[in-house]
């Protein structure tokens, strides 16, 4: 049995872990970290944690509007219901493009 001392920090995770005794070498992390499902039930964990924030960052900032001046958004509905149909396509399409430039900007610069 290993005793508390022999025990090493993940190189991966950076965290303790009880698999990992500290005689082992890099490759025989690797190979161990990836047979234990915990480590990817963390991960997975971890990105939907991200994701379900991200949702309710979203809720929470479409939801605003709709709080603080229901009058202001039913005055803009209407002012909206008459465009073309595709001139609300096109507008969608900016918007949804211009979303993924932010993203795409925040996962190659900001991280």
């Amino acid at each position: 049995m290993w005793n508390q001392s022999q025990w090493t920090l993940c190189p991966v995770y950076g965290r303790s872990t009880d698999a990992l005794p500290m005689g082992t070498t890099s490759l025989d992390r690797s190979w161990m970290l990836n047979s234990y499902p915990i480590f990817k039930v963390s991960s997975y964990v971890t990105n939907m944690e991200f994701f379900l924030t991200v949702i309710g960052v979203v809720m929470v900032v479409e939801g605003m509007p709709w709080f603080l001046s229901p009058q202001g958004v039913k005055k803009m509905l209407l002012q909206i219901l008459p465009l073309p149909e595709h001139i609300m396509r096109s507008m969608g399409l900016v918007l949804m493009l211009a979303g993924l430039a932010m993203v795409y900007i925040a996962s190659n610069y900001f991280t």
